[in-house]
């Protein structure tokens, strides 16, 4: 894979950038984007980018015959492309890394073995990918849609080639089956993949029980509530109220940031109650099925105290993107997801029942009792929640004023 830059006026924005791409064996694009200057890290002192991946190809390749770029594999001429004057070119030739072999370009490439990689390179004109990113948006949620999405295209050749993709790194390779299993149920030939996979014995990994350890012995020792503290000093007022929410509902950052947002959209329509029963004090998700109720991964409800959720609806709307942003600039590394794991221990402590929990936090097992039987009375479930949450605000709050 070679990279060449244009220096060029995005096709997101419109705006000034240099266009990175990246280029396969035979000459095609296979990826694009512009990056953008943003600003200097006030930690590193390193300029920081924007990127705006470009979808149409073939208006880019259009674009690019017009201006006579031509697609070679050549390092480009000064006038033809940015590539030439780039400094991150400069900085490569005269890296240590890049003298001894290493990769010293700024973009992030993964490196396949040179079977697999001719195999990737080429290209299956028999699937109709507009009708299938279609197909995948009426099923799955859009950040879903958009994993299955890129792994499908980048390795849909291994359909029929299935023994290669033991070749895939650890780290990628469950995305990688995922996608192709949904891809083969798309195409009708589900069974005839599972099937080659049980041959070749390709199985999705799962958490053994070494790694539960490891993972619960590195939890033990988790400082999430010093994180919590530190991080909610550098945030805007309505990302506070935001992490707090993460903290007291326990649910998935992309559901928070779903439900957060929905409770202030509703309360302008003065719509609220349809979702937040004042009453019971509990958030129904149930209710919004595209929204928060998958194959999968659910969220049924969440008991937040009606101060909270006052709160919310006359604050902003939130991004993860302007959080995560917001959090590196001041080094702080982004551990939302840690406060769903410290939900469910900080309840499990208090007395709430795995069953309950497992409900809070979208899960119904498969066991007769839970499906069939099992009926808990959601006012006493929520207020013995809801203390146990205003417990922790106070060992907070006592902790803050010891500092």
């Amino acid at each position: 894979m070679k990279i060449k830059c244009v220096k060029m006026s995005c096709l997101v924005c419109g705006k000034q950038g240099s266009t990175q791409l990246f280029i396969n064996r035979l000459g095609q694009i296979r990826y694009a984007r512009t990056r953008h200057y943003s600003h200097i890290d006030k930690v590193s002192k390193k300029p920081q980018f924007t990127y705006h991946k470009l979808e149409d190809l073939q208006a880019l390749k259009t674009l690019l015959s017009n201006k006579n770029i031509q697609l070679n594999k050549n390092k480009a001429n000064s006038g033809q492309t940015g590539q030439a004057n780039n400094i991150d070119q400069k900085l490569r030739e005269t890296s240590l890394v890049s003298r001894i072999g290493g990769a010293g370009s700024s973009a992030r490439i993964e490196h396949h073995p040179p079977n697999l990689q001719r195999i990737l390179d080429q290209t299956n004109s028999d699937i109709d990918w507009t009708t299938f990113k279609a197909w995948l948006t009426s099923k799955y949620s859009k950040s879903y849609t958009k994993l299955i999405y890129y792994y499908s295209k980048k390795y849909h050749n291994l359909l029929s080639k299935v023994k290669l993709i033991d070749l895939i790194k650890q780290s990628n390779r469950n995305n990688v089956i995922k996608a192709l299993i949904t891809l083969s149920k798309y195409l009708g030939c589900y069974t005839e993949f599972k099937a080659k996979m049980k041959n070749y014995g390709i199985k999705i990994h799962r958490q053994s029980a070494v790694e539960s350890f490891l993972r619960i012995m590195k939890a033990s020792n988790s400082d999430i509530l010093d994180w919590y503290g530190m991080a909610i000093k550098h945030l805007r007022p309505n990302e506070q109220i935001f992490l707090r929410f993460c903290k007291v509902t326990g649910i998935r950052k992309t559901e928070a940031i779903t439900s957060f947002n929905k409770i202030i959209e509703l309360s302008k329509t003065q719509d609220l109650p349809a979702y937040y029963d004042f009453q019971l004090k509990v958030l129904m998700h149930f209710q919004y099925h595209k929204e928060f109720l998958r194959r999968t991964k659910n969220c049924y409800i969440s008991f937040v105290p009606d101060k909270l959720v006052k709160q919310i609806a006359s604050s902003q709307p939130v991004s993860y993107y302007a959080i995560r942003k917001r959090l590196s600039r001041y080094g702080i590394k982004r551990r939302i997801s840690e406060l769903r794991d410290h939900f469910g221990t900080h309840l499990r402590k208090h007395g709430i029942t795995k069953e309950e929990i497992d409900l809070l936090q979208g899960r119904i097992p498969q066991e007769i009792f839970i499906r069939h039987y099992w009926s808990p009375k959601l006012s006493e479930l929520g207020n013995r929640v809801l203390n146990a949450q205003r417990s922790q605000d106070i060992t907070l709050i006592k902790e803050v004023l010891a500092q």
